[in-house]
C-alpha cells in the first residue's frame, strides 16, 4: 500500500461537503484515517527494512543499505537520502550511501561535511539537525533543507543520516524521527558487526543443536532487532500454534499474567543492569485462555562497554507443582486456629492422603542427642499412630539433617539395608526435608514413605518444604509458650520469696498493683501508697534522671530502663533502691503499663560509703608514708606511685611514670636478677630484692623493696612493692669493707713491717756489738789503727742504723701526716724533680728526655714530688754505665694518668717484680741505699688511689717504673 501523501509533510485534503458540519466531521475523519494509515504503513516499512538489513548476508549489506535508502526516501518525500559516518578523528561526516531522485543526480552533495564542535553538541542532544542552504554555488538551483538525524551506538554519537528536501521546511513527526532514528543506529551496528555475524554463526549452531535436544523450552531475545526466538518445546509447554505466536518480546510479555508480569520485568531489569541472576516463576497465557506456571532462567550476553546484545535462557512447566502447593496453602489455612499436637495431626493426615504416602512422621531433633528423633506426630496407612523415638544413624532421616532435604525415589531399603523399619514397613521410596528454627538450626523432620516408586518428586519436595516452614513456627510457639510458662513460674516464685518488690504503674505514674515486699521496702500501707503516686516517694535530687528515662519509654524510644535512685520511706527515711522498668504496649504502639522490680540497696550503698572511707583513709596513710609504694604489672609497667615514691625517682608529677616501666629505671646489671625476684613474688612468695637505680634526673641510689602478689577484684594480679633507698646504708657499708680490707692490709704490712724492721735492725746493732768487743780488745793491746778501724766500722753500722730509722719514720708518716691537696699540672712535678736530682744525673752523664706536656693532677704537691725524686734517683743509680739514659713520659689512657720512668740500665727480672717495692729489699746487697725508697713510692701513689708496676724484660734490657694516678679533667678542676 502506498501513502496518499509524504509521511513528514502535511496531508492533501479533498473537497469540503456542502454541510459545514457534517464536513468538519468528515475531514476530520478522515485525516485520523489517513495519518493513521500513514503512521501504519511507515511502522511497517521501516520493520521490513530493519529486518532485511539484519538478515542481510554480510557480502549484501552495502546493497542492502542502498535498497533501504531508495525505499524509505520515496514514502517521506527525500530528494537526497545520505548515510553518514562520523570519522576517526570526529571532525568529518563522510557519505559512504547516497540516494538521488531524479532531477537531481547532478547535484549530489559534497562526500565530506566539516563537523565542528557545536555540532557534535547538537547531534548528542537533539532529535534533528536543521541545515538549510543551496546544495551549489548556482543560485537557480532549487533551495534544499537539510536534516540531520544523529545516530548514536551504545550512546555515542557514530554518524547521521541526511535528508534532504526541496522547497519549504516541513514539520517532521515524532514518530518518524524515531524510527528514522532506529533504522540508523540499525545500520550503523550493522556496518560494524559483520565480523561478529560471522562469529555468531557456530555459536547459533550449537545452540540449534542445545535448543533441539533439550527437554526444557528455550527462547532467545535478540535486543539488537527486538527479536525473540522460541523453540519448538517452547512453544509446545506453552501450548502456541506457530502462527499466533509473533516473534517479539512485547506480544510474549502480553502474555504473562498481570500479576507476574511486574515481577517479570524487574528481574530482567536486575540482571541486565546489575547482573543479578535472573529465575523467576510466571503464570502464561496459553492457546485456551488458561494460565499455566513456567519457571524461567536467563542469561544475558554485554558487550566490551557493558551493553547487553542479546539474552537466551529456558522455561520449565511447573503447573503441576504450582497446583499442589496452592491446594496445600489453602488446606493449610483450615488449620489456623489449630495448635499443638491437633495442628500436627491434622498437617499430617492431610499431607499424606493429598500426596498419597503410606506412612508420614513430624519429628523435632533431640537436644541432648542430636541422633535422636521424637515424633510429634506420626502416620500409618490411613491414621494416627503413637509417638515414638528412634535412632537417626544409618537411616535416610540422618540424610535429611545433613542435606536439607533428600530424595530416594526407589530402592531406599537397598541404601540403608541397616534400617530394619524400612523393610518391616516395605518402603520402596523416601522423601524428607529438615525443619529450621528462626536462627537457621536444624530443629526437627518432616518425611513422607511409599511403598512404591515415585516418577515426579519436584511437587514433594516443594510441599515438604511448605508444609515445614508452617510445623517449624508452630514448634517455635509451642516452645515459647513452655518457656513463658516456666518463665512466670520462676518470677512467681521470686516475688512469693519477698526478695525483690514488684509494682504495675500506670503510664500517670500511679500504682496499679503492689507485691508485699514493696510494701515493706517503703513502709506505707496499701491505702496510703494508692494516694500517691512514685514521683511523689522519689527523692527530689533524683526525680529528674527517673522521668527523662520515664519519658523515652512514653515517646516510644526504649521499652525499658534500669537505673538506682533514692526513695522517701513514711518514716521520712531515704533507702537507696536499684530498679529495672519495663512497659506493655498496646496495638497503637502506646504504653498500657509499667512494671519496675525494686531492690533495696541501703547495706550495700552503706557498705559501698565505709568501703570508699576506708580506701581513702589508707591512701592517705600510703601518701604520708616515707617509703615508696608502688603497684606494678608482671612486666614491670608502673600503675600507681605514691608521693615518697614519685620523690625517689625524681618525678614531679604521675603523668611522668605514667606507662613508665621499672626496669627502665633498674641499672642493667639488676635486670635478670630483678626479673627472678618477681617471677617468685607471682608464684605467691613474700621477697626481699636490694638493686640500685638511676633516677630520672641521673641519680643512682640503691633501693631495698619487699613485694607481694596482690589479686585485685576489678582487674588482673598485681605486684605491691614496698621500696626504701638505702644509699646511706650501702655507703657505710662499703666504707666499713673499705676500713677493713684496709686495716686488714695494714696488720699484713705491720706484720711484714715488724719482721722486717726486727731482722734488718740487729744487722747494725750485731756489728756495732761485734766491733765493740773489737774495741776493747784493740784497746787493751794499744793497737791504735785496728781502734780507728773499729770505730769506723761501728760509726757506719750507726750511720745505716740511723739511716733505717729515718726511711722508717718517713714511710710511717706517708698516708698518716699528710699536706693539704692542690691542683698542679704534672709537669712542673716533674721538672722540680729533675732539679732536684741534677747533681747524680751530671756526675753520671745521663741523658734526660722528657714528655712535652703532662695533665693536672690533685693531690699532696710534696708527696707527689717524693715520688718523683725516688724513681729519677734509681733510674740513674741503675741506668747503662756506658751509655746512661732516662725516660719520662706519659701513656694514652681515657680513664686515668699513666706515667712511666724508664732507664736502659740493668733490668729486674720478671720473677723478682713483686719483691722491688717491699721493705729492705735489695736485689743487689752492693748497691747503696735503704731499700726503703721504693716502698714509700708505693705508699704515696697507694694514698692517691693509684697503682704502680714494674715492666722489664730481663737483666740488661733496661726497666721501666709507671704509675697511675686518677685523671682531673677541667670540669674536676672547676668543680673542686
Amino acid at each position: 500500500m502506498k501513502p496518499s501523501s509524504p509521511v513528514g509533510k502535511p496531508a492533501t485534503f479533498p473537497p469540503a461537503p456542502s454541510d459545514p458540519l457534517s464536513a468538519q466531521v468528515t475531514a476530520t475523519a478522515d485525516d485520523a484515517i489517513r495519518s493513521l494509515e500513514e503512521r501504519l504503513e511507515f511502522e511497517v516499512l521501516i520493520s521490513d527494512m530493519s529486518a532485511a538489513i539484519v538478515n542481510s548476508a554480510a557480502e549484501a549489506v552495502d546493497d542492502t543499505i542502498s535498497d533501504i535508502l531508495r525505499q524509505v526516501a520515496a514514502p517521506l518525500g527525500i530528494d537526497i537520502f545520505s548515510l553518514l559516518i562520523l570519522s576517526p578523528n570526529e571532525d568529518l561526516l563522510c557519505a559512504t550511501h547516497v540516494y538521488c531522485r531524479s532531477g537531481f543526480e547532478n547535484n549530489v552533495p559534497p562526500r565530506e561535511l566539516e563537523f565542528p564542535p557545536e555540532l557534535l553538541t547538537q547531534l548528542c542532544t537533539d532529535d534533528i539537525v536543521e541545515l538549510n542552504g543551496s546544495p551549489a554555488d548556482d543560485e537557480s538551483a532549487p533551495q534544499l533543507q537539510q536534516l540531520l538525524i544523529p545516530i548514536q551506538v551504545s550512546g555515542v554519537p557514530s554518524g547521521a543520516l541526511g535528508c534532504h528536501m526541496s522547497g519549504e521546511p516541513v514539520r517532521w513527526q515524532p514518530y518518524v524521527i524515531r524510527r528514522l532514528q532506529l533504522l540508523g543506529n540499525i545500520i550503523a551496528n550493522t556496518l560494524s558487526r559483520t565480523q561478529t555475524a560471522k562469529e555468531l554463526a557456530a555459536a547459533k549452531t550449537r545452540f540449534s543443536l542445545a535448543v533441539t535436544g533439550s527437554t526444557d523450552g528455550i527462547w532467545d531475545l535478540n535486543f539488537e532487532t527486538g527479536e525473540l526466538f522460541y523453540s519448538d518445546r517452547c512453544i509446545e509447554l506453552a501450548d502456541f500454534r506457530k502462527d499466533d505466536l509473533v516473534s517479539s518480546i512485547n506480544t510474549f510479555i502480553n502474555h504473562i499474567h498481570p500479576d507476574d508480569a511486574k515481577q517479570n520485568r524487574e528481574a530482567i531489569k536486575r540482571h541486565l543492569k546489575d547482573r543479578v541472576p535472573y529465575d523467576v516463576e510466571y503464570r502464561l497465557r496459553t492457546q485456551s485462555g488458561k494460565y499455566r506456571w513456567f519457571h524461567a532462567r536467563g542469561q544475558a550476553i554485554w558487550n566490551d562497554e557493558g551493553r547487553a546484545l542479546r539474552m537466551a535462557g529456558s522455561i520449565q512447566d511447573i503447573d503441576a507443582r504450582k497446583q499442589a502447593e496452592a491446594a496445600l496453602v489453602n488446606a493449610a489455612k483450615q488449620f489456623v486456629s489449630v495448635k499443638g499436637e491437633e495442628l500436627f495431626q491434622s498437617l499430617l493426615i492431610h499431607l499424606a492422603e493429598s500426596l498419597d504416602a503410606e506412612y508420614a512422621f513430624i519429628g523435632t531433633i533431640n537436644s541432648d542427642d542430636h541422633d535422636v528423633v521424637q515424633t510429634n506426630a506420626a502416620y500409618a496407612d490411613g491414621k494416627i499412630i503413637e509417638n515414638f523415638t528412634y535412632e537417626m544413624k544409618g537411616t535416610p532421616c540422618a540424610q535429611v539433617v545433613q542435606q536439607q532435604t533428600c530424595v530416594y525415589s526407589s530402592g531406599v531399603q537397598q541404601q540403608f539395608p541397616q534400617d530394619e523399619m524400612l523393610s518391616t514397613m516395605g518402603v520402596e521410596a523416601y522423601v524428607g526435608t529438615t525443619i529450621f528454627d528462626s536462627r537457621g538450626q536444624p530443629q526437627g523432620l518432616v518425611s513422607l514413605l511409599f511403598r512404591r516408586p515415585l516418577a515426579e518428586t519436584q511437587t514433594l519436595k516443594s510441599t515438604l518444604k511448605i508444609v515445614a516452614g508452617h510445623i517449624s513456627a508452630e514448634l517455635e510457639r509451642n516452645q515459647a509458650t513452655d518457656a513463658l510458662r516456666s518463665s512466670e513460674q520462676w518470677i512467681s516464685r521470686i516475688l512469693d520469696l519477698g526478695v525483690i518488690g514488684m509494682a504495675i504503674t500506670s503510664p500517670e505514674k500511679g500504682w496499679v498493683e503492689v507485691n508485699d515486699r514493696m510494701y515493706e521496702i517503703l513502709g506505707y500501707t496499701p491505702e496510703e501508697l494508692s494516694k500517691l503516686t512514685w514521683v511523689d516517694i522519689s527523692h527530689p535530687d533524683d526525680v529528674d534522671a527517673d522521668l527523662a528515662q520515664f519519658q523515652r519509654v512514653l515517646a516510644g524510644e526504649i521499652d525499658g530502663y534500669a537505673l538506682e535512685k533514692r526513695y522517701i520511706t513514711k518514716k521520712g527515711e531515704s533507702i537507696h533502691v536499684s530498679i529495672a522498668v519495663n512497659c506493655a504496649r498496646t496495638a497503637d504502639g502506646s504504653v498500657e503499663y509499667l512494671t519496675a522490680l525494686v531492690q533495696d540497696i541501703s547495706d550495700r550503698k552503706r557498705a559501698e560509703h565505709a568501703m570508699h572511707a576506708s580506701k581513702q583513709h589508707l591512701r592517705a596513710i600510703i601518701d604520708t608514708t616515707p617509703a615508696c609504694v608502688k603497684l606494678h604489672t608482671r612486666d614491670g609497667i608502673l600503675l600507681e606511685m605514691n608521693a615518697a615514691g614519685l620523690a625517689l625517682i625524681e618525678a614531679k608529677h604521675t603523668d611522668d611514670v605514667r606507662n613508665l616501666c621499672v626496669y627502665d629505671l633498674i641499672t642493667k646489671e639488676y635486670h635478670e636478677a630483678y626479673r627472678e625476684f618477681i617471677n617468685r613474688v607471682w608464684q605467691g612468695k613474700k621477697e626481699t630484692f636490694e638493686f640500685e637505680i638511676v633516677a630520672l634526673q641521673g641519680t643512682r641510689r640503691f633501693m631495698e623493696t619487699q613485694a607481694v602478689l596482690l589479686n585485685m577484684s576489678d582487674r588482673d594480679p598485681v605486684i605491691l612493692s614496698i621500696t626504701s633507698d638505702i644509699t646511706a646504708r650501702k655507703e657505710a657499708e662499703l666504707e666499713r669493707e673499705t676500713l677493713i680490707q684496709e686495716l686488714e692490709s695494714k696488720n699484713t704490712e705491720l706484720e711484714s713491717f715488724t719482721y722486717t724492721v726486727s731482722h734488718d735492725l740487729k744487722s747494725p746493732l750485731v756489728t756495732i756489738k761485734g766491733f765493740l768487743g773489737l774495741l776493747k780488745r784493740d784497746l787493751a793491746a794499744e793497737n791504735l789503727s785496728a781502734v780507728e778501724e773499729d770505730c769506723c766500722e761501728i760509726s757506719n753500722a750507726a750511720d745505716k742504723m740511723t739511716n733505717l730509722l729515718d726511711g722508717l719514720l718517713e714511710l710511717s708518716r706517708v698516708g698518716r701526716v699528710a699536706n693539704p691537696s692542690e691542683h698542679v699540672n704534672f709537669g712542673e712535678i716533674v721538672a722540680q724533680a729533675l732539679r732536684t736530682s741534677a747533681g747524680g744525673i751530671s756526675q753520671k752523664g745521663v741523658q734526660v728526655t722528657v714528655a712535652p706536656e703532662f695533665p693536672n693532677v690533685y693531690g699532696d704537691r710534696l708527696r707527689l714530688l717524693e715520688v718523683m725524686q725516688n724513681l729519677i734517683d734509681n733510674a740513674v743509680q741503675y741506668c747503662s754505665p756506658t751509655d746512661p739514659c732516662i725516660e719520662i713520659g706519659m701513656r694514652d689512657d681515657a680513664k686515668e694518668l699513666v706515667c712511666y720512668v724508664r732507664n736502659n740500665g740493668t733490668g729486674i727480672d720478671p720473677k723478682y717484680h713483686d719483691n722491688v717495692f717491699k721493705l729492705f729489699e735489695q736485689l743487689n746487697a752492693s748497691n747503696a741505699g735503704s731499700g726503703i725508697g721504693l716502698a714509700i713510692v708505693k705508699r704515696i701513689i697507694d694514698v692517691h688511689g693509684g697503682e704502680i708496676w714494674v715492666e722489664s724484660t730481663g737483666t740488661q734490657n733496661g726497666c721501666s717504673f709507671i704509675f697511675s694516678l686518677p685523671w682531673l679533667s677541667q670540669h674536676d678542676i672547676i668543680k673542686s
